[in-house]
């Protein structure tokens, strides 16, 4: 009995901290510029080739498929892959766009009650303006392996 009210105390103190996120993630969005000037669009294409040449240098071709300029997939592990794009907003001002898959649905609800899409967005936040994609990849997979999953 113990360790289901452990474990729907813990759920709870999670969904807590995804709505009190959502909120920070809302007004810094809000914030964002929605121009970009001539220099930081160049600035921002030559950082994100530059990362997507050294994550191509990262991984083999079993687990990072190139989609256009702009978007990958990586298999972040055997039952999980990430479809990152990246905008011409990215690093100065937005985020890429990530799209985590799961093969177990198992995962995929852990993955939700984590919040990972989330916890990414917080990553970028917190080093706006960088360069954040192979830290975001290992911010999955421990976040994963924290679970046990």
């Amino acid at each position: 009995m113990r360790a289901k009210e452990e474990a729907i105390a813990l759920r709870e103190t999670r969904r807590v901290a995804r709505i009190e996120a959502a909120k920070r993630r809302e007004i810094h969005r809000q914030t964002r510029p929605r121009v970009l000037d001539a220099e930081t669009r160049e600035s921002n294409a030559e950082e994100r080739s530059d990362e997507m040449e050294a994550l191509e240098s990262m991984y083999d071709d079993d687990e990072f498929e190139r989609v256009d300029e702009l978007s990958f997939v990586l298999k972040i592990r055997d039952d999980a892959r990430a479809r990152i794009s990246m905008t011409e907003m990215y690093p100065s001002s937005e985020p890429p766009r990530v799209s985590l898959e799961f093969d177990s649905e198992k995962i995929a609800e852990l993955a939700e009650e984590l919040d990972l899409s989330g916890r990414l967005e917080d990553i970028w936040m917190e080093r706006e303006g960088s360069v954040v994609l192979f830290e975001w990849i290992e911010a999955v997979k421990e976040a994963l392996e924290e679970e046990g999953q």
